[in-house]
C-alpha cells in the first residue's frame, strides 16, 4: 500500500515538472516567434511608402494589442490548467495518505485483536491446567481416604480375631480347670474312702 503510494506521488511529481517545462518552453517559443514577426513587419514597414506609413503603424499596433491579448488568454488558460492538475494532484496524496492511515489503523486493530484471543487463549489453558490440577488432587485425597478407611477396618477385623481367639483359650482354659478340679475331688473321695 504505501509503496505504490509513494510511487503514485513521484509520477505526479514528475508529471508536474514536465509540465512546467513545457510550459515554459511554449512561452519561449511564442515569444521568439513573436519577436521574429515583429522584425520582419518592421523591415517590410522601412521598405514600404512612406504614405502607408500611418496606416501600417496602426495596423502593427493593432495586432500587437492582439497577439499580447492572445499570448495573455493563453497564459491565462496555462496557468489554470496548472493549477487544476496541481490541486488535483494534491488531492491525490490526500487520498493515497487518507488509504494509507486507513491500513495502517486495520492492520493494528487487527494485531490487537490477534493479541487479545492470544490472551484469551492462554487463560483458558491455565484454567484447564488448574482443573486438571484440581481434580487430581480430589482424587488423590480421596485414594488417602480410601486407603485409610480399608486399613481402619482390616486393624479392626484383626482386633476383632484376637479378641475372639482370647475368648476361646480362656474358655478351653476355664474347661480343662474345672475337669481338673473334678477329677481332683473324685481322687480325695477315693482316698478318703479306703
Amino acid at each position: 500500500g504505501k509503496q505504490s503510494s509513494d510511487r503514485d506521488l513521484e509520477r505526479l511529481k514528475a508529471e508536474m515538472k514536465t509540465l512546467r517545462e513545457e510550459h515554459a518552453s511554449a512561452l519561449l517559443k511564442q515569444k521568439d516567434a513573436h519577436e521574429k514577426t515583429l522584425k520582419t513587419q518592421d523591415q517590410k514597414y522601412q521598405e514600404t511608402l512612406k504614405a502607408a506609413k500611418e496606416e501600417l503603424e496602426a495596423k502593427l499596433k493593432n495586432e500587437i494589442a492582439e497577439a499580447k491579448s492572445k499570448h495573455s488568454r493563453e497564459m491565462d488558460a496555462a496557468a489554470k490548467s496548472f493549477d487544476a492538475k496541481m490541486v488535483k494532484a494534491k488531492e491525490e496524496e490526500k487520498k493515497a495518505l487518507a488509504m494509507l492511515k486507513d491500513s495502517e489503523r486495520k492492520n493494528l486493530e487487527n494485531k490487537l485483536s490477534e493479541a487479545r484471543k492470544q490472551k484469551e487463549r492462554e487463560l483458558e489453558s491455565q484454567k484447564e491446567d488448574l482443573e486438571g490440577r484440581h481434580s487430581s488432587l480430589v482424587a488423590a485425597k480421596q485414594k488417602i481416604w480410601d486407603d485409610d478407611k480399608a486399613a481402619m477396618s482390616m486393624e479392626l477385623q484383626q482386633m476383632t480375631k484376637s479378641r475372639d481367639d482370647l475368648s476361646k483359650k480362656l474358655e478351653t482354659s476355664e474347661k480343662t480347670s474345672t475337669e481338673r478340679h473334678a477329677t481332683v475331688t473324685q481322687q480325695r473321695r477315693e482316698i478318703s474312702s479306703l
